[in-house]
């Protein structure tokens, strides 16, 4: 498994499974699961993912 964080690529020990929103006109998730760091989920429109599924 990758140990950078998939958004900013960032080595990190605190990576959690999430999926990344972009806001266009309505908010669309993607259904990929990306690895990110704590500093980008306090940043970055995402969903938490279900951790079996990262």
């Amino acid at each position: 498994m990758d140990d950078d964080c998939a958004n900013c690529g960032v080595p990190a020990g605190d990576l959690a499974p999430v999926h990344r929103v972009y806001l266009l006109p309505e908010p669309v998730l993607v259904d990929e699961v990306e690895r990110w760091c704590l500093s980008c989920r306090t940043q970055y429109p995402h969903e938490v993912a279900d951790r079996a599924a990262g």
